[in-house]
């Protein structure tokens, strides 16, 4: 990842398997190729400088950057320990659960390592497959088809979702029931805050979206004096959680709905989000048409 390519000192470069005339994204880039490919299952990679993100991403495979610590780097000789500052180890697989399962196996305390983390790792297989149910969920903005589907698809998925929007511009009546309808079977909640402040404070994912849609210009002015105190900015984002993200379904207008400090912030995974899309039409088209056969 820090160098942007792969070097194989018994040969040529490591090359993508997706288009052997680009690079699989960096020294940890050999296993992202390996997953690609089909050649294994799972992998570990190290990330200093995204040696498992980038990687991971160019090759269209999964990766996890752990906490620094999370897990231990001990070279396993009888040398004094010395204190990896720089890169940390975790899994490259082709599927997320696969991912949290070699995380569960490689996480933990080990004395030999002095930066190892102590407290007992997380079960990343349970936070896997539970999805993104009981977690919190935050949209502000324009009650439009962004916020119609997204508060569906929380209220499906047994989230708690709230939003905030300025008067004449909030989700249909009938969209409002149907989500709170769906919550409760799922063990989710639906709920209209108040004020930005409001539907914010202590949640784990803050979403927005433009204020003006395409064929909306016309009311372009009116709009942004409407939705002015709904601006995504960092005093907002203190509100949520301290390890809460920031996502937007792109394209944005910056200084509108969003500042720059928030969408290119250590919070945001908008351009993540972005690329996950690929990944889920990806799926989609795969459900739709079937595997190719042979």
């Amino acid at each position: 990842g820090l160098l942007g390519h792969t070097e194989n000192r018994l040969g040529d470069h490591c090359r993508n398997p997706w288009n052997t005339e680009r690079t699989p994204g960096g020294s940890s880039g050999g296993a992202g190729a390996a997953l690609a490919a089909g050649l294994c299952s799972l992998a570990t990679g190290s990330d200093g400088g995204g040696s498992i993100r980038i990687p991971a991403s160019f090759s269209g495979v999964y990766g996890i950057k752990p906490s620094h610590g999370r897990v231990p780097m001990y070279a396993g000789t009888p040398a004094p320990p010395v204190a990896n500052l720089v890169s940390q180890s975790g899994p490259l697989s082709r599927t997320v659960r696969d991912s949290a399962l070699l995380l569960q196996v490689l996480a933990g305390h080990d004395p030999r390592d002095v930066i190892s983390l102590r407290d007992k790792p997380e079960d990343y297989l349970a936070a896997a497959d539970r999805g993104v149910e009981g977690v919190r969920i935050a949209y502000l903005g324009d009650g439009n088809n962004v916020a119609v589907s997204l508060a569906q698809a929380a209220a499906m998925a047994g989230a708690h979702f709230t939003i905030a929007s300025p008067s004449g511009y909030r989700l249909p009546e009938d969209v409002m029931i149907q989500a709170e309808e769906l919550a409760v079977a799922s063990g989710g909640s639906f709920r209209t805050a108040t004020s930005p402040q409001d539907a914010v404070r202590d949640t784990d994912v803050v979403y927005t979206d433009v204020w003006t849609s395409m064929g909306q210009e016309d009311s372009y002015e009116r709009r942004l004096q409407a939705f002015k105190d709904y601006q995504v900015t960092p005093e907002l984002v203190q509100l949520a959680k301290n390890d809460a993200i920031v996502m937007h379904d792109l394209p944005a207008h910056r200084g509108e709905e969003i500042v720059d400090e928030v969408i290119e912030g250590p919070q945001s995974v908008v351009f993540d989000q972005a690329e996950n899309r690929l990944h889920a039409q990806a799926a989609i088209l795969l459900l739709l048409l079937g595997e190719a056969s042979e």
